[in-house]
């Protein structure tokens, strides 16, 4: 009787553990292929938004020397931007600074290249041996204008907008217009931030994936940087180089 009565015990415990431990692995089977199929549409919807960007990106050690050296020092700058924000918010930079950074990346990487700041209306002209680069600087920020005895806010200085995307045309037309030799490198560096939350408009909205800016203005990604968050976590950068082609 003791051993018949347990192992009615053992059926009755056993019967409704299976059970549960089949639920419980038909509801992991399920979670995991939903998982699966987020992360699939994820990585999908980033390759198709940034398929030329990232191809680019693969063939860095590939590059010709001078684009090479462009590309590593763009990210090198940014780099910079991005270890010094906790110190230095955004509100104190500008795009001489941003040139500033881009400069010295250049010159730490390759200290034999000549260098002209704002030669010939150019932000920066590289010489490398015969490679010759023309660079242009964007840098766009959210920016306030204080009154200077008060320190109160008076007005906004800098934000996205139809004039700032007029702006942003023109230098890339500008610098498509200069004749010199096809091998010349002309680029674009841009950098801009929005805030995390915000009901106005973005230079997300003109600059970013989905604005159609690299094609209405037939521009070429050749790098940009994963988004970052700087100013305390209350803006979001993004930053971007461009080949303008002619």
């Amino acid at each position: 009787m003791p051993t018949s009565g347990h192992r009615s015990f053992g059926v009755r415990a056993i019967g409704p553990l299976k059970t549960e431990r089949r639920v419980v692995s038909r509801w992991a089977v399920i979670q995991h292929s939903r998982l699966l199929q987020s992360f699939q549409s994820r990585i999908i919807r980033v390759e198709n938004q940034s398929s030329r960007c990232y191809a680019d990106q693969a063939n860095h050690r590939w590059a010709p020397p001078m684009r090479k050296l462009l590309i590593t020092a763009f990210e090198d700058a940014v780099a910079q931007i991005k270890a010094e924000v906790a110190l230095m918010p955004l509100t104190r930079w500008n795009e001489s600074v941003f040139r500033f950074m881009y400069s010295r990346a250049v010159a730490t990487r390759e200290p034999d290249v000549t260098q002209f700041v704002e030669c010939s209306r150019i932000d920066l002209v590289l010489h490398r041996k015969s490679e010759r680069a023309f660079v242009e600087f964007k840098f766009y920020t959210h920016s306030t204008a204080y009154d200077p005895l008060s320190g109160i806010k008076t007005r906004m200085k800098g934000f996205p907008s139809a004039k700032n995307r007029q702006e942003f045309e023109r230098c890339v037309e500008t610098l498509r217009g200069r004749s010199v030799a096809p091998e010349v490198l002309k680029l674009v560096a841009l950098f801009y931030a929005d805030p995390v939350s915000t009901t106005n408009k973005t230079y997300e909205s003109y600059y970013g994936d989905s604005s159609g800016v690299e094609d209405e203005l037939k521009i070429r990604r050749l790098d940009s940087i994963r988004p970052f968050l700087s100013n305390g976590s209350e803006s979001i950068c993004n930053a971007r180089l461009y080949k303008v082609g002619t």
